[in-house]
């Protein structure tokens, strides 16, 4: 594992330096953080970050700033590993800001730089941005220190022909509404429509691959800009596996031509009564039982619990499958193809529950072991009525009363897996037979 390592901070600029009328805090989240979005606890001054590993650190705000909690917002750029933390100046600071101090006559304010921690970024990185604001913040001063010594002189200053470059962008970047914005991710901005479609359809796949429930377009995209989370890489597993490069692969491959586009299987008695009547049928039966071990190894399912102090991983991996007792056969005839089968399947698998029961406990785990068993396993039903043919059981010793609770959803969704993996067995199945049939 990577040491741990605190937060840093990057920067705190005031209402004054950015000319605006808001705080923004920015901290570096450490490296082993990254791919996992931190809750985030705000207080007035105080950023309380709970990371995804069990982790908590905390940022002690520098006296004279406070957080205004009622338009507090938090986001975390995932590129960078940036959490920035933006607020409203109080009201009453404001007021006070706003009353004239006696100054020094004839004397150019010197212009300001936001705070920044020792050892940050390195910023020579990014040559030539900045620069135009570098070059407006000389040209400014040196039109103060102009005016100064005409005024010493006891003339008016000159009038200038046009607004300041800085004040024409304050003015256009503040007719620009971005709370309409809020629920779109800063990536996504950048992306088309049909690169968006194509991101949507693979999370829908995803999340059908590990038995979840996908989001509805809206939802994802809320999802996506209100939070920045995005969809596990891989199995999604906390505890990784030696499938997670096929995983990912099979995830973000596009089905060509899509499931719903490919014909429905027959019921295996129809296929049996076309063959007594001289259809000519090709046998697959020993295609199929490897095929279909093959698909449903990758059947697996996840899920989290946190709450009064406690932290709970559940993961279910299939471990073994076996296939036995049964056949399957295609026929094709006129530009028309027909399958079906009718297989004995079992799914052995394991459960790990990894759990915590404080931040500053150690972890525990523990593994017990079950299976999924479909003695009919046959074509022609709906994948969604599966899970309902399958018998679930968990051998001895079994989870206690608190874990059951936090296994038996995830076992659920490990149902609804193995039935998208048969569904994938079935597409296998077509498509093999069309290209031989081409």
């Amino acid at each position: 594992p990577l040491p741990r390592v605190p937060m840093q901070l990057i920067s705190i600029v005031s209402p004054q330096e950015s000319g605006d009328s808001e705080w923004v805090l920015t901290l570096q989240i450490p490296a082993w953080e990254k791919g996992a979005a931190p809750a985030v606890d705000l207080s007035a001054s105080a950023v309380r970050v709970d990371t995804a590993s069990g982790d908590v650190e905390t940022f002690e705000l520098p006296q004279g700033c406070q957080i205004e909690l009622a338009s507090a917002t938090c986001s975390l750029k995932r590129k960078t590993s940036e959490l920035v933390v933006k607020w409203q100046q109080a009201v009453q600071q404001k007021r006070d800001e706003t009353k004239p101090e006696r100054q020094e006559p004839h004397r150019p304010a010197e212009p300001s730089e936001p705070v920044r921690a020792k050892g940050g970024i390195d910023y020579s990185k990014f040559d030539g941005i900045g620069a135009d604001d570098e070059e407006e913040e000389r040209e400014r001063a040196k039109a103060m220190a102009t005016a100064a010594d005409v005024m010493k002189q006891g003339a008016s200053p000159p009038v200038a022909d046009k607004a300041p470059k800085v004040e024409q962008r304050a003015k256009k970047l503040a007719s620009v509404d971005y709370s309409k914005f809020g629920d779109i991710c800063e990536e996504d901005a950048d992306l088309s429509p049909a690169e968006l479609e194509k991101l949507y359809r693979q999370h829908r796949k995803l999340r059908q691959m590990r038995g979840e429930e996908p989001l509805d377009v809206s939802s994802w995209r809320r999802l996506r800009g209100a939070t920045k989370e995005q969809d596990a890489d891989g199995r999604g597993l906390w505890h990784r596996t030696n499938l997670e490069a096929e995983f990912q692969a099979e995830a973000s491959r596009e089905d060509e031509p899509p499931d719903d586009a490919l014909p429905a299987f027959s019921p295996p008695e129809i296929l049996t009564a076309m063959a007594k009547g001289g259809l000519h049928v090709l046998d697959l039966s020993s295609w199929a039982t490897s095929a279909m071990r093959q698909v449903l190894i990758h059947a697996c399912a996840t899920d989290r619990t946190d709450g009064n102090g406690q932290r709970r991983r559940v993961d279910a991996i299939a471990a073994s499958v076996e296939v036995k007792d049964g056949n399957a056969a295609a026929a094709l005839g006129e530009g028309n193809v027909m399958c079906a089968y009718r297989l004995s399947c079992q799914v052995d698998f394991c459960v790990s529950v990894a759990e915590r029961a404080s931040p500053s406990a150690e972890p525990t785990e523990a593994r017990f072991m079950g299976s999924v068993k479909v003695p009919d396993l046959a074509s022609g039903g709906k994948a969604e009525d599966l899970p309902k043919r399958m018998e679930t059981s968990l051998q001895a010793p079994k989870p206690n009363k608190e874990q059951m609770a936090a296994v038996r959803p995830v076992l659920q969704r490990f149902e609804r897996s193995v039935a998208f993996w048969v569904r994938r067995f079935e597409r296998n199945m077509l498509l093999k037979i069309l290209q031989k049939d081409a």
